[in-house]
Parts: structure tokens; sequence; C-alpha cells
């Protein structure tokens, strides 16, 4: 059959029915009409079934796991995507009890396409970074020289009006009880004050191991926000809620003697 910019399209969007519908909303029924029935897994397996087993797996470690397309790309009757996994390991992994901890890796995956079915598929996932996330193995990248591995320090002031505060409290403490969890995480508190009309003052303190686990930390949280349909700045425009956001390098106590 010959390849079109048409059949390409068409492939594109089977690839982004797969996840966003199938995979997803965990509508395996739809696989029906997505893999053909020649279709080849890994433990030579056939069919649906085959390209189903290894996604039950991986949904029975992180139930709730979402796949998010980041780019796609085809030829001929080859597709390739870039993807964004993002879940919450709650589910046993090769006899590693369930950590809860929060999870973003990426995945990358190449499909083969005949009459508008997927004949073949090739997944490689980023297992280092997973097995990283959830503390198996250590996170290489925060083994560097003392000068490139200090402690920062990420602090928040938000000011709040008194009538928005138990709003922006269950948020805060949201926000706590999941970067807590997150590779690098050292320690967080939060100071409060009052000013002269009446609106609150929040200090949210959070160290970090180094810069680069904030940004991880950074990233991981964007996703759940994404994930749960949360706009941080929606909600402070909403509530009128001002905030100030600095880092800090934390100083070696070196007083004079």
């Amino acid at each position: 059959m010959e390849t079109t910019a048409y059949t390409v399209r068409e492939n594109k969007e089977l690839i982004e029915k797969l996840n966003t519908q199938s995979l997803n909303k965990r509508d395996f029924e739809l696989l029906n009409n997505i893999i053909a029935d020649d279709y080849m897994g890994i433990n030579g397996q056939k069919g649906v079934e085959a390209f189903k087993a290894p996604a039950i797996d991986i949904i029975s470690t992180i139930p709730d796991i979402q796949w998010q397309i980041e780019t796609m790309a085809g030829e001929g009757n080859m597709a390739f995507a870039k993807l964004q996994i993002y879940g919450t390991h709650t589910g046993s992994y090769l006899n590693i009890e369930p950590t809860g901890k929060t999870i973003s890796i990426n995945s990358v995956a190449i499909y083969q396409f005949r009459d508008n079915r997927i004949i073949s598929s090739e997944v490689q996932v980023d297992r280092l970074t997973f097995l990283q996330q959830i503390g198996i193995v250590p996170d290489l990248s925060l083994i560097e020289k003392k000068i490139d591995r200090e402690q920062v320090v990420f602090i928040d002031k938000f000011l709040v009006p008194a009538d928005a505060e138990a709003e922006f409290v269950g948020r805060m403490n949201a926000n706590r009880k999941l970067i807590r969890k997150l590779p690098g995480f050292v320690e967080d508190a939060v100071c409060k004050n009052t000013d002269n009309n009446g609106n609150r003052i929040y200090l949210t303190v959070a160290k970090w191991e180094s810069e680069a686990a904030l940004n991880n930390a950074k990233e991981v949280v964007q996703t759940a926000y994404r994930k749960e349909g949360f706009d941080p700045g929606e909600m402070m425009k909403r509530l009128n809620i001002t905030m100030d956001r600095r880092t800090y390098i934390e100083v070696e106590n070196e007083l004079p003697k």
C-alpha cells in the first residue's frame, strides 16, 4: 500500500488514541481497533493480549499511571512518540514494596503500521530514573564535587487575604505532602504572621540537596498539577494572593573564632 501524508497523519492519530483513550482511560476494548491480530509480543503472544500484557504489568505497579505525548513524528509505515509517564508507585515491582513516591520518567515508543493497525512496537522506558525516584538506586547526578552539590533553600513568601486562608492552607499542605516524597528533599517548614491589615503572611521554606533536585521537583509538581487540572496562577488571581519566590544557597557556618 502506498504511504501518503494522509496515512502518516492517520498513524499519528492512532498513537494518540492508543495513549490518551485506551491506556489512560483503561479502555482495553478499544485495543481491538488499534492492534493488529498478528501483532507479536515479547513473550511470543499475538494480537491484543500481546500488547496488553506489559501494559497491565506497569499499571499494577503504578495504578494511577498516565501517558502524556510530548512529540510525534512519522515516515512511511513507521512512527515514533516521545512520552512523559507519571504516577504514584503504590504497587510492588520486582519484589520491591510500594513506596508511595511520585514518579515522572521519559519513554520513547516506535510503532509499525499496516492497514491502520499497529503490527509491532518497541518501547524504551527510563527504568534507571524510575528506580532512582523510588529510592532503590542512588541518584548519581547528586554525587558531585562539594561546590556543585551545595544545598539550596527554596523560599516563597505569600500575602494571603484572611478569607482566602483556608483554601490556601489546604493547597499548601497538599504540596508539602507531595514534595516530601521526592528525591533530594531534605526538610521543609512554614512560618506565619499577620500584617496590620489582617492579611496572613506565610513563608514556606523547602531545603533540597541540590539545584538539580529542586529543578526535578518543580517538574514533578507541574506534572501533578496538569494531571489534577489545577492552575496555580488562576487560584492566586482569584483569591488575590501575591507571592515573592527566591532560591538561596545555604552558607556554611564559619564564624570567626
